[in-house]
C-alpha cells in the first residue's frame, strides 16, 4: 500500500510541476502615527493610505524603514493618484515599478547588488514579479511566493492589531473579530467556521507552536504571542494552501516584526504585563541584525470567570532572533523562544495548579539560486512540559448522620514532549512563466504521559448515564515519526482565469507501531470578472491526524484516534474600489471519521473540568459546518475607516442518528469597528453581537432511576444574545529621540452580563425524585487594559 501511495504522489508532483503562476499578497508594515514635526508624515503611513485607497503596493521592511518621511500634504490630495507617491520616492532613494495593477517599491541606485534582478526574456514572466520576490525574500523570513488567491484569507498588519481594542492587548484574540471566527467568550483560541478549537494550526515564523496560549489548562484565555513583536497575522479560514497540513479548519501564520536597519528599543508596563523589546543592526563586515523580547505578567484581571477565592496566574515569555546575510543570495537566521506559566487557584472546596513550560529553537537557511528559484531549509526543536493538579472536595451537609463528600476527587497529570523537525521548501519560476511550489517536512516526537486520578462525579453522572466512580493510574510513553510532502502550481488557463491544483501526502508511524497515510487533493480557481470584481472557488480534502502530544489521557484515552477528514467547498467574491472593499464567502465543510472528544455540557467555564459530573464523551459519526461570511470596509478619509462583518453559521454533529448543534454554533454574528488615526492620536471603537451560544437544558425534576440520552439534551437550548462594546485609545509624544506612548482599552464598556452556561445543583426529595436547581454562569464584565511605553 505504501509503495502505491508513494508512486501516486510522485506522479502527482510531476504533473503539477508542469505549470505555475505568481500571485501577489499585499501587506503593510506597521502603521506609525503621523510624526508631530511640522509637515512630515512617515512613508509607511502614506503607503498604507494608498493601499486603503485601492492600490496594490508591495514593499520590504528593509527597503522602507520607519525613519523615512515625506510631506504630509500628500495625504490631503484629492483624488488620490499613485503618481504623487511615485514623485515623492526619488528623494528617499526609492522608485516605484508598475506592471498591470500592481506596484512595488524598490531601491533606486546604480549599485547592481541592491537592485532587484529583473529578467524580461522569460516568455510571459512578469518582470515585476521577479522584483517582488527578491524584495520579499530579502526582507522577511520564510516569505516565499504564496498561493492564497483562491482561498479565504485575511492579513492583519501591525497597525490594525495595535489600533483595535482587545483584552490585555492580545494579538490572537483580535482574530475573533474576523468573519467565520468564533470563540467561547473566555478563550482567546479561535474556532474557525464551526470547527473545534484543536482544528487550528498556529505558526510563528514558520514554526508550528504546540501550545501558543497562556492559561492553557484554564480555557486558553491569553495568547503567548506578544502583540508588540508581531508584524502580520495571516488568517486562513478555508481553502488554505497545501503547504499547510494536519489541521482541518484554519491557519494562523504569524510573522514577527522585521529586522530594521536602525537600532530600536521599547519598554513598557500595563496591568497585564511588563515588556521590553530591542533590536540592533550588526556592524562590520557582516550584514544582519538581532532582536530580543521579554514579557511577564499577572493575569488576575482576566480570570474572573474562574470564581476562585485566590489565584496566582503568572506567566512570562521571551524570544531572541539573529539574522545573518551571508551574501546577496543566502540568509541564515536563528531563533529561540521560552514560555512559562505558573498558575494556582484555590477556594473553599477546590484547588487547581498548573505549570507549563515550552522552549523551542530554530535555524533557517534561505537561498536564491537564481532569480527563478528559491529554497529554504529549516530545523527546529521543541521541548514542552505540562504539570497539572486538581483537588475537589464538596463539603457535606452537616445535618447528615454520616457526613461524607457527595462528589469530588483528585487528579495529577504530567506530560513531556520532545520534538525535532526538519522542513524544506522550494519556489520555482518555470520557463513558461508559471510558478511551482513544493516541499516536505518530517518530525520525530517522543512523549511521556502520567495520569493519576480518583473521581466521584455524584448523582448527576448517574442521570447522564456516565461513569460515576473513576480511578486511573496510567503511565504511557510514545514515540514516532510524522510528516509529509506537498506540491502546488498556478497557471492562467484562459485570460483572467487562474487555476491552482495542489496535493499533500502525510504520514504517521506512532499508531500502535503501524504507519498511516493520507492523500489530500485540492483545487482552486479565480476569475477576474472586471478590474474591481473577482470570483473565487476552492474545493479540497483536509486530514487531521491526532498528533502524538494530543493523546487524550486526561479523559482516560490510551490510544490515538484515526485521522479525521474534512472536505471544503468555498465560493467567494471580492469587490474593491478606491474607498470600498467587499468580500463574500459561502462555504460548506463535510466531516468524516470524527474522533471522540470530551466536553462539559452545562458549564464549560469551570476550574476543574475533568472532575465535573457533566463531563461526557461525544463520538460523532459525521459532522458538517456551513455558512456565509461578509466583510465590508469603507475608507471615509485618510484618518477614518470602518468595517462591518456578518457571519451566518450552522455546525452540527450526528450522534446516534440525531443531528446536534455544536455549542459554539453562533447562528448570526455581527462585528463592527471604527478607527480614527491622526497625528499622534489613535481612537477606535468596536462592537460584537451574536445570537447566543447553546447550552444543555434539563428539567427541574426526574425520577431517581432516570437515565438521559446525551444526544437528546446536548446543546438543546440557546443562551441569550451576546453583546460587547469595546473602545481603545493611543497617544504619543516625541521628546528628542524618545517616544512616550500611553495606550488603553476597555472591553465590555457597558459591563453587560453575558450568559456563559448553566450549572446544576442536585438534591433528592422525600419522595425519592431528583430535584435540579439551575445556577446561571456569566462571562467577565468590564475589563480595562492600560499601559505606557518608551521607545528610543
Amino acid at each position: 500500500m505504501d509503495i502505491r501511495l508513494t508512486l501516486a504522489f510522485t506522479v502527482s508532483v510531476s504533473i503539477v510541476g508542469l505549470y505555475a503562476m505568481p500571485v501577489f499578497s499585499s501587506g503593510a508594515e506597521e502603521l506609525s502615527a503621523t510624526p508631530v514635526e511640522q509637515e512630515l508624515v512617515s512613508l509607511s503611513s502614506l503607503i498604507k493610505f494608498y493601499q486603503l485607497s485601492g492600490y496594490k503596493i508591495l514593499y520590504s521592511s528593509r527597503v522602507v524603514n520607519k525613519s523615512m518621511q515625506v510631506n504630509s500634504d500628500l495625504l490631503n490630495i484629492s483624488p488620490v493618484n499613485i503618481n504623487d507617491l511615485a514623485a515623492a520616492l526619488p528623494e528617499l532613494g526609492l522608485q516605484l515599478l508598475q506592471q498591470q495593477s500592481v506596484y512595488v517599491i524598490t531601491p533606486n541606485t546604480d549599485d547592481p547588488a541592491t537592485v532587484p534582478k529583473i529578467s524580461v526574456a522569460q516568455n510571459n514572466v512578469d518582470p515585476l514579479i521577479k522584483a517582488v520576490e527578491s524584495i520579499i525574500v530579502t526582507g522577511s523570513m520564510h516569505k516565499y511566493a504564496k498561493t492564497e488567491l483562491t482561498g479565504s484569507s485575511r492579513v492583519l498588519a501591525a497597525d490594525q492589531l495595535n489600533a483595535l481594542p482587545a483584552i490585555g492587548f492580545d494579538a490572537i484574540r483580535l482574530t475573533n473579530r474576523l468573519p467565520g471566527s468564533s470563540s467561547m467568550g473566555v478563550s482567546a483560541r479561535p474556532r474557525i467556521r464551526g470547527g473545534l478549537q484543536d482544528e487550528l494550526l498556529v505558526l510563528q515564523d514558520g514554526i508550528e507552536l504546540l501550545e501558543p496560549f497562556h492559561l492553557a489548562d484554564f480555557h486558553s484565555a491569553y495568547s503567548a504571542i506578544d502583540l508588540f513583536t508581531v508584524d502580520t497575522i495571516e488568517v486562513y479560514t478555508g481553502g488554505f494552501p497545501s503547504r499547510y497540513g494536519n489541521r482541518m479548519s484554519g491557519v494562523l501564520d504569524i510573522t514577527s516584526e522585521g529586522f530594521g536597519e536602525e537600532n530600536a528599543t521599547s519598554l513598557g508596563i500595563s496591568n497585564f504585563s511588563q515588556f521590553v523589546n530591542t533590536s540592533q543592526a550588526l556592524t562590520g563586515d557582516t550584514n544582519g541584525a538581532w532582536t530580543l523580547a521579554y514579557r511577564r505578567g499577572d493575569l488576575s484581571d482576566l480570570t474572573q470567570y474562574i470564581e476562585a477565592q485566590s489565584g496566582v496566574p503568572r506567566y512570562y515569555d521571551a524570544s531572541a532572533r539573529l539574522l545573518l546575510e551571508l551574501n546577496d543570495k543566502r540568509t541564515l537566521s536563528f531563533g529561540a523562544v521560552v514560555s512559562r506559566d505558573k498558575i494556582k487557584f484555590e477556594d473553599a472546596e477546590e484547588k487547581a495548579g498548573s505549570r507549563v513550560r515550552m522552549k523551542y529553537g530554530w535555524v533557517r537557511l534561505e537561498q536564491e539560486a537564481n532569480p527563478d528559484f528559491n529554497s529554504s531549509w529549516s530545523f527546529n526543536y521543541i521541548d514542552f512540559v505540562r504539570q497539572k493538579s486538581s483537588l475537589s472536595l464538596e463539603l457535606p451537609d452537616e445535618t447528615e448522620d454520616n457526613p461524607e463528600p457527595e462528589k469530588g476527587g483528585f487528579l495529577d497529570y504530567q506530560q513531556k514532549i520532545r520534538r525535532f523537525a526538519v522542513r524544506n521548501d522550494y519556489s520555482s519560476w518555470l520557463a513558461s512563466g508559471r510558478l511551482l511550489e513544493f516541499g516536505w517536512q518530517a518530525e520525530y516526537t517522543r512523549g511521556e504521559f502520567d495520569n493519576h486520578a480518583v473521581i466521584n462525579r455524584g448523582e448527576l453522572a448517574d442521570l447522564l448515564g456516565t461513569q460515576k466512580l473513576l480511578e486511573r493510574d496510567l503511565i504511557i510513553e510514545e514515540n514516532g515519526w510524522s510528516g509529509g510532502a506537498y506540491a502546488s502550481m498556478e497557471y492562467e488557463l484562459i485570460p483572467g482565469l487562474i487555476i491552482q491544483p495542489s496535493m499533500r501526502w502525510d504520514f504517521q508511524t506512532y499508531y500502535s507501531g503501524k504507519a498511516r497515510y493520507q492523500v489530500s487533493p485540492r483545487l482552486g480557481m479565480a476569475y477576474e470578472i472586471s478590474e474591481k470584481l473577482d470570483f473565487r472557488f476552492s474545493i479540497g480534502r483536509f486530514f487531521q491526524p491526532e498528533a502524538l502530544h494530543e493523546l487524550q489521557i486526561l479523559d482516560g484515552e490510551t490510544e490515538y484516534f484515526a485521522a479525521q477528514k474534512s472536505d471544503h467547498f468555498v465560493l467567494g467574491l471580492d469587490w474593491q474600489s478606491d474607498k470600498v472593499q467587499f468580500v463574500a464567502d459561502i462555504y460548506y465543510k463535510n466531516y468524516r471519521n470524527q474522533k471522540r472528544r470530551y466536553e462539559n455540557i452545562f458549564n464549560p467555564f469551570v476550574l476543574l473540568p475533568e472532575l465535573e459530573p457533566d463531563r461526557v464523551g461525544i463520538s460523532p459519526g459525521r459532522a458538517f459546518a456551513r455558512g456565509i461570511d461578509l466583510d465590508f470596509a469603507y475608507l471615509f478619509s485618510p484618518e477614518l475607516n470602518t468595517s462591518l462583518r456578518y457571519s451566518y453559521m450552522s455546525a452540527k454533529d450526528r450522534l446516534n442518528g440525531v443531528w446536534v448543534p455544536r455549542r459554539w454554533s453562533q447562528t448570526h454574528t455581527v462585528n463592527g469597528s471604527l478607527v480614527w488615526q491622526k497625528n499622534d492620536y489613535t481612537l477606535a471603537a468596536a462592537a460584537t453581537w451574536h445570537s447566543g451560544w447553546r447550552t444543555s437544558h434539563l428539567e427541574f425534576e426526574y425520577d431517581e432511576d432516570t437515565v438521559l440520552s446525551v444526544e437528546n439534551i446536548l446543546n438543546n437550548r440557546k443562551l441569550g444574545t451576546y453583546f460587547s462594546f469595546d473602545i481603545s485609545a493611543r497617544k504619543h509624544w516625541d521628546v528628542g529621540k524618545v517616544r512616550i506612548e500611553v495606550f488603553g482599552n476597555i472591553t465590555n464598556v457597558s459591563d453587560r452580563k453575558n450568559r456563559a452556561g448553566i450549572d446544576y445543583d442536585i438534591d433528592e426529595s422525600d419522595e425519592g425524585t431528583l430535584l435540579l436547581t439551575p445556577d446561571p454562569e456569566f462571562l467577565p464584565g468590564l475589563i480595562p487594559s492600560i499601559g505606557i511605553s518608551l521607545s528610543f
